[in-house]
């Protein structure tokens, strides 16, 4: 059996009968505009004495229709054949880009709209959304896809309005989701270091206090107050007064929820003195603005 697709002849040996699954036999696509023959070959030379199967290509061109584009093909050699081969029918508000007797070759660019307001249904993505779980037991810096997000699918509805072929308004009258978005989920790190002096203790602090959501505005104030208050020192204690570590707490036992070492160790003595701003000064500017008036926060 020899397949002539245009100047490609292929000879193959095959049990088939029918020229789409000869074609197919042969490696080659087929798509359903194509159109083949079958009969015995007329070139013995060429073919030896078997059969041949002709392939006629069907003419591939761009075609948007009604705002939806695709490649087409067509054994057509007309827009208004093409048209018509594709159960297309124009109405009185119909328009082509091109003439209906135009030639349709290879590549042809061929539109066919609708003049004014109308509807279209088209299938939207639906992004997902990502949360962020910070592990303690990991180093700052660590960042890890837990689960992949997958984006959900909509089906929108648009009333939108069409002038000389070019859309000139949208306006979305309907939205049905039909398939949720998986959320993503990824795994940061947040596993602070563990000061052995106060300059490391004033990184720590820094660092917890971006980590609190406060801006960068922020450190001065807090650097300033706690300076202050203790030279950033965990073993800082007022004689006077009781008040103990880096954020001087009174009684120091306060600090005791965050960590059972609260009294060495300024991880726990930095989160609740954060946490004791937030609540009563809000910022740690305010809180160093009060200290500044009265010496005390």
């Amino acid at each position: 059996m020899t397949v002539i697709d245009g100047p490609t002849r292929t000879k193959i040996v095959t049990a088939y009968q029918t020229a789409e699954q000869i074609v197919k036999d042969s490696g080659l696509t087929l798509y359903p505009e194509d159109t083949t023959t079958l009969g015995r070959s007329d070139d013995i030379l060429a073919d030896g004495a078997g059969l041949r199967v002709t392939i006629d290509r069907a003419t591939v061109f761009s075609f948007t229709l009604y705002g939806s584009q695709s490649q087409a093909r067509t054994q057509a050699t007309t827009v208004g054949a093409m048209l018509k081969e594709k159960g297309v029918t124009l109405g009185a508000n119909d328009k082509a880009s091109l003439d209906l007797s135009a030639p349709l070759t290879t590549g042809t660019d061929v539109k066919v709209w609708r003049e004014g307001k109308q509807t279209i249904t088209a299938n939207e993505d639906v992004a997902f959304t990502t949360e962020t779980i910070k592990d303690a037991d990991r180093e700052l810096g660590y960042k890890a896809v837990q689960t992949p997000g997958v984006n959900g699918k909509r089906s929108v509805t648009y009333e939108i309005d069409i002038r000389d072929g070019q859309e000139v308004g949208r306006t979305e009258i309907a939205s049905l989701v039909t398939t949720q978005p998986a959320k993503e989920v990824v795994v940061i790190g947040a596993k602070l270091p563990v000061p052995t002096s106060p300059s490391e203790n004033q990184a720590l602090g820094h660092l917890m206090m971006l980590n609190a959501g406060y801006g960068e505005d922020q450190w001065a104030c807090l650097y300033n107050l706690w300076s202050h208050e203790s030279g950033w020192k965990t073993t800082a204690g007022n004689t006077s007064s009781g008040a103990y570590g880096i954020p001087q707490s009174l009684p120091a036992s306060k600090m005791a929820p965050y960590g059972a070492d609260y009294l060495t160790n300024p991880q726990p003595q930095i989160a609740w003195g954060l946490n004791y701003i937030k609540g009563r000064y809000g910022t740690p500017c305010g809180a160093w603005g009060s200290f500044q008036i009265k010496n005390w926060y």
